[in-house]
């Protein structure tokens, strides 16, 4: 057999085909094509192996049985339970194959799910490429298929490496400690596994250490100082408001500057500028949850679904799990074509985006291509490359949309992320910024001015989107919107009054889905010790862009934490459980600790870091917390209220099924797109083991196109 690509869905197979001239289906997993045959796995087949795998006396959890760490930390890995006979029917393909292209998504996640399929097939010497896609549509497989485009399979592989040695040190030291934490621990009246990791536990810290510093807060008072002066006709108020740590606290010190500056005549510093604002930049995976969150309160699990969807089923979104912002220089050849797509979309001014501000209506705002020229800041491979992202910045593809076919949400996600590639291509808003100051005994007074001259990219955003900037914004700043009267910079004025404003400090909001997001992404946010923010200076994240909607919805499922109206606040066993870890296991709750790891891990991906180095490590730290978990001897450890003797989450499978009026497709659908059938209103069948869709509802060629029927 020549040939043989390896794709990580069904649904990517089938576009796969297509780009590589149109696909015969040989069997329940494979396409023959003038390119070679194309198999489909489904997600990961492959997982390490459960602790009993490795001796059976592991099966028990006791405290007797740990630690459990596989004997010169020699991990085996096998077949994940009701995948087997899709492994064993993509093995016959790729065991013959002459050559083996990876085709699976383009990510660390993708090249383990790869490497494993290998490990457990012995077929890591084969003769492999990799190719190497953002989009999931045909036009961009089709680019990255080409024989120039295809990449030599090392070039990625320190990604499974990485993610690797990540899934290996988290068995370790994930099953260890939650076993003992479990078996010695937990609260009579809990059911649930008091479960540890390595993002898990610092990202619980965070919310915990928040909640507990708003519980403890004391506030301070300040003074802001101001002056009223007049100039001519004209009265202007001029404010002193120094950042937090040059504020007033002293009235005595305030009084004492006030004193000084009543009645004085001063000379003003005028300034009147033209000015211009370059759009936002383009999504990447956590800025579009952060601004989801933001505008509709989604969970960051839920933004992510959905960017999915449009990725992998309506190939409507470029590769949505990306920390990058720029694009290719090359993507500007697609520009023209995405335009036209987007002059069709004639409904989007019927979708609303926040109360009764709905979505401009784009097909009136889509510039003329002929006239346009690429954005620097935007369309720029070495920035792209610099910044070490895998992939561009998340935008519509050159795939025509139907809005009708999508969800409300699906539809709405789409637009969002539409409107921030749009705005790229529109000029930049100029506004005139004036300002009049008066520098007094070092302290500057000033009031500030904006008045818009050209929307620009503007005209496309309404207040509820400044609403949501203004909540991602790292320090809110005053928009400056007064209007201010034409002077002369020196002009002389004298100060009529001179008062300070009595303010007191607050503490800080409780987490939201969004900020605690924005916090993982970049720790300087949330960590203020001056020895923790050196080590910030070379890693800042904790966990990766594909975990952290994951993590804050295990942190519910596990009663660690609650959501009440998007504010996160933990219960009483999340606040035991990092009390336990500050004082037996200090790494887990480090925050700073997990960043370095992950930057560890980052370099491990770039080749910076030899793997046998970056294992070491973590297996290090691994003993040293299953060491200090052996000798805890007292802990307590108390049960939520209205938590408690939880009932497992699990679906019931012996409940008779209801099925749709009408009548229901039985799917053959992949583990992995079990979430998507749920967000589409699927029901699963606990006899049968199989989700079903409402015929009403579905077209069976689309759900074939799908690969969700046979």
């Amino acid at each position: 057999m020549g040939r043989v690509w390896l794709a990580e869905k069904p649904s990517f197979a089938i576009e796969l085909s297509k780009a590589l001239g149109g696909g015969k289906k040989i069997s329940p997993v494979a396409w023959e094509t003038p390119g070679g045959v194309v198999v489909a796995a489904a997600g990961h087949l492959v997982e390490l192996c459960e602790p009993h795998d490795y001796n059976e006396t592991w099966k028990e959890w006791t405290v007797e049985s740990l630690p459990m760490i596989p004997q010169d930390w020699k991990f085996r890995y096998k077949a994940i339970p009701g995948k087997e006979q899709r492994l064993r029917a993509i093995a016959k393909y790729l065991s013959a194959a002459s050559e083996i292209i990876v085709a699976t998504d383009a990510g660390r996640e993708g090249e383990y799910i790869a490497w494993a399929i290998f490990e457990m097939l012995g077929l890591h010497g084969k003769p492999k490429k990799r190719l190497w896609s953002s989009g999931a549509n045909v036009a961009a497989i089709k680019k990255a298929c080409q024989e120039s485009a295809l990449l030599p399979y090392d070039e990625k592989f320190p990604l499974a490496e990485a993610a690797r040695v990540r899934a290996e040190s988290d068995w370790v030291e994930g099953l260890n400690l939650t076993r003992l934490l479990t078996t010695r621990f937990r609260p009579a009246e809990f059911r649930e596994p008091i479960t540890v990791g390595r993002v898990q536990t610092a990202t619980l810290a965070l919310i915990v250490r928040r909640s507990e510093h708003i519980e403890t807060f004391k506030p301070e008072k300040y003074f802001d100082l101001a002056i009223d002066v007049s100039v001519g006709p004209h009265a202007i108020r001029l404010n002193h408001r120094p950042p937090e740590e040059k504020r007033i606290k002293d009235a005595a010190e305030a009084r004492q500057i006030l004193a000084s500056a009543k009645n004085q005549n001063i000379k003003l510093e005028v300034k009147s500028d033209i000015k211009s604002e370059a759009p936002p930049k383009l999504f990447e995976s956590s800025s579009l949850q952060i601004r989801a969150y933001n505008l509709w309160g989604w969970s960051a699990d839920k933004t992510e679904k959905l960017a999915q969807a449009l990725y992998d089923q309506h190939k409507l979104i470029s590769y949505p799990r990306t920390d990058g912002v720029h694009l290719e220089d090359e993507q500007w050849h697609d520009v023209r074509e995405i335009l036209a797509h987007i002059r069709t979309l004639s409904t989007a001014k019927d979708v609303q985006v926040k109360g009764k501000e709905y979505f401009v209506d784009f097909p009136v705002h889509a510039p003329n291509f002929e006239t346009l020229s690429p954005r620097e800041t935007v369309f720029n491979s070495k920035a792209l490359e610099k910044s070490g992202a895998d992939h561009h910045g998340i935008i519509p593809t050159t795939e025509p949309a139907n809005l009708a076919e999508l969800t409300d949400d699906e539809r709405k996600l789409y637009l969002l992320i539409v409107r921030q590639f749009l705005s790229q291509l529109l000029p930049d808003c100029k506004y005139a910024q004036k300002s009049i100051a008066w520098t007094h005994e070092g302290r500057r007074f000033a009031a500030t001015g904006r008045v818009i001259k050209k929307q620009g990219w503007r005209v496309l955003f309404s207040a509820a989107d400044q609403e949501a900037e203004d909540e991602e914004a790292d320090e809110k700043e005053d928009a400056g919107t007064a209007h201010l009267p034409d002077l002369t910079d020196g002009q002389l004025a004298k100060v009529d009054r001179a008062f300070a404003e009595e303010k007191f400090t607050v503490a800080p909001p409780l987490f939201t889905e969004g900020s605690i997001i924005s916090a993982m992404r970049d720790l300087n946010k949330v960590v203020k010790d001056p020895a923790l923010r050196e080590k910030l200076k070379i890693a800042k994240t904790i966990g990766t862009k594909s975990t952290w909607g994951d993590t804050i919805k295990k942190l519910k499922e596990r009663c660690y934490i609650t959501s009440s109206k998007g504010k996160l606040q933990p219960t009483i066993l999340g606040r035991d459980l990092i009390n336990l870890c500050d004082e037996h296991l200090p790494t887990l709750v480090d925050p700073t600790a997990t960043a370095v790891l992950e930057f560890m891990l980052t370099d491990v991906e770039k080749g910076k870091c030899q793997t046998a180095q970056a294992r070491q490590i973590l297996q290090s730290r691994n003993f040293d917390a299953i060491q200090r978990s052996l000798a805890i001897e007292t802990a307590t450890l108390r049960a939520p209220e209205n938590m408690k003797a939880r009932k497992s989450s699990k679906p019931k499978t012996n409940a008779p099924f209801k099925d749709f009026e009408g009548g229901s497709y039985p799917l053959d659908a992949p583990f992995d797109d079990r979430d998507a059938i749920k967000e589409l209103g699927g029901r699963f069948n606990g006899q049968t083991k199989r989700w079903h869709l409402p015929k009403a509802k579905f077209e069976e060629a689309d759900l074939r196109k799908r690969g969700w029927l046979k």
